[in-house]
């Protein structure tokens, strides 16, 4: 009967825990709460869903680097922000060297919605 009384219990603060988890989610538009780092989230393969020919992808790895279409994009470092908040690009293109930051909107498994500071376009990025 014990044993049953601690699961019990349990359960009940595992479920509180997860509910008063859910109403706290980093990114504006979600997700809630996730079982995946958000490092493991970002690293994937991402292409614009509305494009329909000619389609590009972008690649973040864990090591910071940045893929296009397939290659190594030289000069080029991602990382989150201190708060994860944003991703900040890094680059060098001949002998100039300049950041970008986005702010992250949602992060899912299968979404990446950024907005560049400064500006009101929202990029959305599907997973390829």
């Amino acid at each position: 009967m014990k044993t049953l009384l601690k699961l019990s219990l349990a359960t009940v603060i595992a479920i509180t825990a997860v509910l008063s988890f859910s109403s706290c989610g980093k990114y504006d538009d979600g997700p809630k709460i996730s079982l995946k780092s958000k490092t493991a989230r970002i690293c994937r393969e991402w292409m614009d869903p509305s494009c329909s020919t000619n389609c590009g992808t972008i690649e973040y790895k864990k090591d910071g680097t940045v893929y296009s279409n397939g290659a190594i994009v030289s000069g080029y470092t991602w990382k989150f922000s201190g708060d994860k908040e944003s991703i900040e690009v890094t680059y060098t293109i001949g002998g100039f060297s300049g950041s970008a930051s986005a702010k992250i909107l949602r992060l899912t498994s299968k979404d990446l919605w950024t907005q560049d500071t400064g500006s009101n376009t929202i990029d959305k990025l599907s997973a390829k």
